[in-house]
């Protein structure tokens, strides 16, 4: 969290260069432009179609997973208009109105719900990603992130419908402290639709490994959802619900939500790291470590975890020791190089210890190889960089810019 954006910082000939990482010499400007020119050339690997997809539920959400949102939004209407049952509709719409989420349409979302009737009384049938996007289109679609209200009410009417005894939700908004959740044990079911992820920021919830559910399966797993099924979906919006209120730059009310998942997950060290994390963007260095440590605890193979590694490394760009920063991210980059926010805290780093130009060919190596991952915190601090270098930038941010709208329309 504390590596979204970067700080200016000029470059000189008195940067600290680790002998293991000599070999990160600097880029020219015109050979990354050249880079550039001849991947666009190159054929773009096709994005699946409709017709390239099996004609069915499993066929969607291979489309899902390939981020062809809008071939996904096509597939849906046709498998809608054969459809010859309402619960079998409402599979379809799941599929297409994440899709629609992905692809920010926030209002084609808002006109087809009316259209649903979802019970508010009991589940009905109705897939839980429906009723999640329900409540976080309003959101998404203010332009100052609007209220999550709708969040926290879909997060009580999970702990009503559970059939095992639960405490009340408590809302930041109407309460300054929350109340804990008592710890509970976090299960390990799939969910029947694929749910959206968070937002942004905050690390989610690691992805079923259990083999997508049959049809059959998905509708009767949708109209008899046990107790374990409705924790984990109170896992998740809490999750989720953290991640709006880091989005709007609440931090604090985002550590009090997750401290509620802690409770509920003490040994889930995803949701500790994020804690440390946010600890960490409000300046509480020490809190962070605690719970770094504690995350670091719960890991089986910690020399090899990347989520130990940029904990280590975001808590050395903290204190300022760069060069340990560089080693420990420049060690997740070799894991795997497209990860795009490893390679951000990693080309922040290069800049912080006083050498710009490597910041610079970090970002520009990682458009030029892997465009289909570039976020919009890549895309901005690159930009950034490039006004640092009064070296055109202008027109490098719209060559930038030309290149990505060929290769990551569907991430930005």
């Amino acid at each position: 969290a504390s590596t979204t954006h970067m700080s200016h910082k000029a470059d000189n000939n008195t940067s600290v260069i680790h002998p293991l990482l000599s070999d990160a010499a600097p880029r020219d400007s015109d050979a990354f432009e050249a880079a550039l020119r001849a991947r666009a050339a190159q054929p773009a690997a096709p994005a699946p179609q409709p017709q390239e997809v099996p004609r069915d539920l499993g066929g969607a959400d291979r489309l899902l997973a390939a981020r062809s949102y809008k071939a996904c939004v096509q597939l849906c209407d046709a498998l809608e208009r054969a459809a010859t049952d309402r619960q079998q509709r409402l599979l379809i719409k799941a599929r297409r109105l994440l899709a629609l989420l992905h692809l920010k349409q926030y209002d084609d979302i808002s006109t087809e719900l009316p259209a649903l009737a979802i019970p508010e009384n009991c589940d009905g049938g109705v897939p839980f990603v429906i009723r999640v996007i329900r409540a976080l289109t309003p959101f998404l679609k203010s332009e100052k992130m609007g209220s999550s209200e709708q969040l926290y009410s879909l997060l009580d009417w999970c702990k009503t419908s559970m059939t095992a005894p639960s405490t009340p939700t408590t809302n930041p908004f109407s309460t300054p402290v929350p109340t804990p959740f008592t710890p509970t044990t976090t299960p390990g079911s799939s969910p029947a639709a694929p749910l959206p992820p968070p937002p942004t920021a905050l690390a989610p919830p690691p992805p079923p490994t259990s083999a997508a559910p049959t049809p059959a399966e998905e509708k009767e797993a949708e109209t008899t959802v046990n107790a374990e099924q409705w924790d984990k979906r109170i896992n998740y919006l809490l999750n989720l619900i953290a991640t709006c209120h880091l989005m709007r730059q609440e931090v604090a009310t985002a550590v009090q939500v997750l401290e509620q998942l802690m409770f509920r997950t003490p040994n889930d060290p995803v949701v500790i790291s994020n804690l440390g994390r946010l600890h960490l963007q409000i300046g509480s260095v020490s809190s962070a470590q605690k719970y770094f440590d504690v995350c670091e605890s719960l890991l089986e193979d910690l020399a090899s975890s990347p989520l130990a590694l940029e904990n280590r490394g975001l808590m050395d760009l903290a204190m300022d020791r760069y060069v340990s920063a560089i080693e420990n991210f420049a060690a997740l980059c070799k894991m795997d190089p497209s990860n795009a926010s490893v390679t951000n805290a990693l080309s922040i780093s290069w800049l912080f210890n006083n050498s710009l130009r490597r910041a610079i060919s970090l970002l520009e190596e990682t458009t030029t190889k892997y465009p289909e991952k570039v976020d919009e915190a890549i895309q901005q601090n690159l930009f950034v960089l490039y006004d640092l270098t009064a070296d055109s930038p202008e027109r490098k941010k719209s060559t930038v810019k030309e290149f990505l709208a060929r290769f990551a329309v569907s991430a930005l």
